[in-house]
């Protein structure tokens, strides 16, 4: 599983590694300029420089591999020996071009125009794969196939990339965040639909750790799944242990949700010895790809006392505002004046609109 972390000059490449190394003694990082950088570099030399380590990584047996640098997605993909890899992932780090320059002038770099143009390209190209291909592929080296890039709309089937803004990150900050993904890519298996046959084993997880959800919850849930009204997911470790289940209800209970049409994802649990480690905002992104499928916004509900903070914070981080219709208590809207206990009832509802272009501020940040 190699683990490419990239970005433009000031985003905090370098220095995190440096600190990552101290900390994840088990992995192996390397700098891409470690093959070598001539005083001519040029974007031939990245680009077989990039099929080069490529060569490396595959011929290397660890699966516990960083390559920090300047490597760009689309020349990745365009290698001849890309499509040796396997389950090749991508941190993207980002900053804003102010924070760049800031940063670049510090360490006594280079800081020009050249740099800002150069970022914001490859942001774009991030976003999306077909955008100004030429920029990478006119003059390039030879056997780099570009074509696999055109008329795409995203790196779905291609790489798997995430990304990171550092522009209010110290450089500790960041490389505690690219830890904790590192163990999150390591932990994660995958996410299915509920199965009769998960039953026991999903509630004995929770029950083992003083967080209990009884048998006939889930068979509840199996049983709604059949008729279209809900659909619960679980979350698997590579190892098949359970790490926790969403659901999506698909005619939500609250009023301003149905009436609109808005699928509210309901009942969200990760088993609590492996909360902070992204598994939840991980869930949360599966369900809103799936929702869209059918609707335009998410919805979901959460409720106001400290319990709920790290809840609210991952809500708030993946782009979700209040509906604007207030608090409720028991599904019934609160009334001005009245008292209400402080408990699971009292909750504030969320929407967010998955159409619109833009993502969550720092979306692998992992609280």
């Amino acid at each position: 599983m190699p683990l490419f972390v990239i970005g433009a000059s000031g985003s905090g490449k370098s220095a995190s590694m440096q600190t990552l190394k101290k900390h994840l003694t088990d992995y192996e990082f390397f700098d891409f300029d470690d093959i070598g950088v001539p005083e001519d570099a040029d974007k031939v030399w990245r680009q077989r420089s990039t099929e080069a380590w490529i060569q490396k990584l595959i011929h290397n047996p660890s699966s516990k591999i960083c390559l920090f640098g300047q490597m760009v997605p689309g020349e990745l993909v365009a290698c001849p020996s890309f499509k040796l890899l396997k389950n090749v992932r991508v941190l993207f780090l980002d900053c804003s071009e102010e924070i760049r320059i800031e940063r670049l002038r510090k360490r006594g770099s280079l800081a020009n125009q050249d740099q800002l143009n150069w970022s914001s390209w490859l942001r774009m190209h991030i976003k999306d794969p077909s955008w100004e291909v030429r920029i990478i592929e006119n003059d390039s080296a030879r056997k780099l196939d570009f074509s696999v890039l055109k008329n795409r709309s995203d790196w779905k089937g291609l790489l798997e990339i995430q990304k990171m803004d550092t522009s209010q990150m110290t450089i500790e900050e960041v490389s505690e965040q690219i830890s904790k993904l590192i163990k999150f890519f390591e932990l994660f298996g995958e996410i299915r639909l509920l199965r009769r046959s998960d039953i026991q084993a999903l509630s004995d997880a929770f029950s083992k750790e003083s967080f209990p959800k009884p048998v006939d919850l889930f068979e509840r849930y199996l049983e709604e799944n059949k008729c279209f009204k809900r659909s619960t997911f679980i979350a698997l470790s590579s190892s098949g242990q359970y790490l926790g289940y969403i659901n999506i209800l698909w005619q939500s209970g609250y009023l301003n949700f149905r009436e609109k049409g808005i699928p509210e994802i309901h009942d969200f649990n990760v088993i609590p010895s492996k909360r902070g480690l992204g598994i939840g905002s991980k869930m949360l992104e599966f369900c809103e790809a799936f929702i869209k499928e059918r609707a335009s916004k998410a919805g979901l509900g959460v409720g106001l006392y400290q319990g709920y903070g790290r809840a609210q914070q991952l809500y708030v981080g993946r782009g979700y505002v209040p509906d604007g219709h207030g608090v409720t208590y028991g599904g019934n809207p609160a009334v001005p004046g009245e008292n209400y206990p402080l408990d699971d009832d009292l909750v504030i509802w969320m929407i967010k609109n998955l159409n619109r272009s833009g993502e969550a501020v720092n979306p692998v940040t992992i609280s």
